[in-house]
């Protein structure tokens, strides 16, 4: 395959406020862009971090959410990984902070971030979650508004769901009953796992347009599928990256596409980030949970994050795998003014409500 990745070479900037903003960030004191390909520090830094939330401490979600354009914002000895939101052009979105957090990371970027055309959101932030009030993040020539959005576009509209990997691969008892069925069909229709690294990679791009084609019958849109997939398909041939795969054959032809991680190996859960599956076969998103959860068992992997849901129907799915837990998100809105006095301030602001 080819280079995995030239800046920005597959989601070109192009809105002049856009190159703006980003020029000015990248001045910053502190702020580093992240690509994939030179981002071994990045890697190593979040391989030793610890969150229920596990797909924060995966450097594929990272490079899979920023694809536009990913920077971290360093702090002390915290950093904040922030992006441009992949669906919602000039807006940006910045995660909770990692390493030695003590909230003053994110403060201190929201007071000199230049301001994006859109706006800027606080992705993935766990419900009940203890922010600074807006008094300690405002300053003299700058206020700062905090407040919780429901998520309508990203994927943790609903909970994200995170299972057992030795409930899936036992599928014992009748909330299980459904999914024996599914994978039983895709066995006797000779249904076989191979490994990324083995797979014919020209093989598995040509599933991907295949699958693509069959997902949209909008061609702009067909287009954007296959340029994303390829995207992460090209993360798994960066080793300290850690994204690895397999495709299911049938009948020598590659009819599925699964691909995941296990951030952090002293406190193992798999990140799941790709299940693309050939729909003419019943069952087949089923088998390839299946084997996945089967051989994370075997390498001692007790859980697997199948991630959120950005649609009723997609969540059903994931919840019929009995999830262990699940995890609820909410995106902040961040509303900046400029020459806003710090004593107009309220004196109490609280920012983050407590899910029920």
């Amino acid at each position: 395959m080819s280079d995995p990745e030239t800046k920005n070479s597959l989601w070109p900037i192009e809105r002049s406020e856009d190159i703006e903003w980003e020029r000015l960030t990248e001045k910053l004191t502190g702020a580093q862009r992240i690509l994939p390909y030179k981002s071994w520090a990045f890697c190593d830094a979040l391989r030793g971090e610890n969150d229920i939330d596990s797909y924060l401490t995966s450097p594929s979600y990272y490079f899979f959410t920023g694809r536009k354009g990913l920077w971290i914002y360093k702090d002390g000895g915290a950093f904040v990984p922030f992006c441009w939101h992949p669906n919602t052009p000039g807006q940006v979105l910045i995660f909770p902070e990692r390493g030695k957090t003590t909230g003053e990371a994110t403060a201190a970027l929201l007071k000199k971030l230049p301001l994006p055309s859109s706006g800027i959101r606080l992705a993935r932030i766990k419900g009940g979650f203890y922010a600074p009030s807006c008094r300690e993040i405002s300053s003299s020539n700058r206020s700062v508004f905090l407040s919780p959005v429901v998520e309508q576009v990203l994927d943790w509209k609903y909970p994200v769901r995170i299972l057992s990997t030795e409930a899936v691969s036992k599928m014992e008892g009748p909330s299980y009953r459904y999914i024996r069925n599914h994978v039983r069909h895709i066995e006797a229709a000779g249904g076989s796992v191979v490994e990324l690294p083995e797979a014919d990679y020209t093989e598995v791009a040509d599933f991907i347009e295949r699958w693509a084609e069959a997902a949209t019958n909008i061609q702009a849109e067909t287009a954007g599928l296959i340029r994303l997939y390829k995207y992460i398909l090209s993360l798994s041939q960066i080793p300290f990256v850690g994204l690895k795969g397999f495709v299911v054959l049938i009948k020598g032809q590659v009819e599925a596409l699964t691909m995941w991680d296990v951030s952090n190996p002293d406190d193992p859960t798999g990140n799941r980030f790709v299940n693309l599956c050939n729909t003419s076969y019943r069952g087949m998103a089923d088998f390839t949970t299946k084997n996945l959860a089967d051989r994370l068992l075997k390498e001692g992997v007790q859980y697997l994050n199948i991630g959120g849901a950005e649609t009723i129907n997609l969540d059903q799915f994931k919840r019929k795998f009995v999830p262990a837990f699940s995890v609820r998100l909410e995106s902040v809105k961040v509303d900046i003014e400029a020459g806003f006095s710090r004593q107009e301030l309220p004196s109490e602001t609280t920012v983050f409500r407590r899910s029920a």
